[in-house]
């Protein structure tokens, strides 16, 4: 009888799920009281980083001064906006951007002409979604780039240069009033007189754009796709540098 016990006892000693497996071996099924943990348990979460996407732009812009010397300088801008709002966000940043960009190289393109009165300033916009005045950019077909510069795509800073637009129905009434309350109607014929060929101009300006125009730089759009104060003296102070260098 005896030696059944001493069975049992062994194979008990043997189950890690019987009590004698832990008593012989000095410890307890559940552990000693000191040795418990009663902190709960933190459970980690993972946190997942907010997925974002990119969005790269060259743009090109040109000018010409009246005496007709023409210059052309490309930049590139780089935006980042959240999964969400995807390439239309990133695109809505970069039209922003360009927006406050557009007057700091206008400035800079105006001092590498030497500050000649300028004659016309155009964008050329690497996108699908340009807007109306901006020249379409095709760096891999320059030639498609030429043509698309035309009258309609030009900004004409000079007075001289800006086309005619046709009197609406609402300005010859005005015209007729101004006439019957002064009697005195503007001579049109010494005004247009006045006006210059635009074509001259445009077609400097399509000469110098090639394939391998000079880079400006790289600029980061922010968030909110402005340029604040800060940026903007930073933007000055690196195309004046870029006017410096040999």
């Amino acid at each position: 009888m005896s030696g059944k016990l001493n069975t049992d006892n062994r194979a008990n000693q043997l189950n890690p799920n019987n009590d004698a497996y832990h008593s012989s071996r000095g410890s307890s099924r559940y552990g000693d009281d000191d040795d418990q943990d009663y902190r709960p348990h933190v459970a980690v979460a993972c946190v997942a980083q907010p997925l974002t996407v990119s969005r790269s732009a060259t743009n090109g812009f040109g000018a010409v001064s009246m005496s007709g010397r023409a210059i052309y300088v490309t930049a590139n801008f780089h935006a980042t906006a959240r999964l969400f709002g995807g390439d239309i966000d990133c695109q809505h940043q970069i039209e922003q951007y360009q927006e406050d960009f557009t007057q700091l190289v206008r400035q800079h393109l105006e001092c590498l002409l030497e500050k000649e009165e300028l004659a016309l300033f155009s964008v050329f916009d690497s996108s699908t979604g340009l807007l109306p005045w901006h020249v379409p950019l095709l760096q891999n077909n320059i030639e498609a780039t030429r043509v698309a510069l035309n009258l309609d795509r030009c900004e004409f800073v000079a007075p001289r240069l800006r086309p005619l637009v046709q009197k609406t129905a609402e300005s010859k009434i005005m015209s007729e009033v101004l006439f019957s309350c002064h009697g005195a109607r503007p001579n049109p014929s010494s005004h247009k007189e006045k006006k210059l060929d635009p074509e001259p101009f445009i077609d400097a300006l399509r000469k110098e754009i090639s394939s391998d125009a000079v880079c400006i730089g790289e600029f980061q759009v922010p968030g909110a796709g402005r340029i604040s104060l800060a940026e903007q003296k930073a933007i000055r102070f690196q195309l004046a540098e870029l006017r410096r260098s040999p």
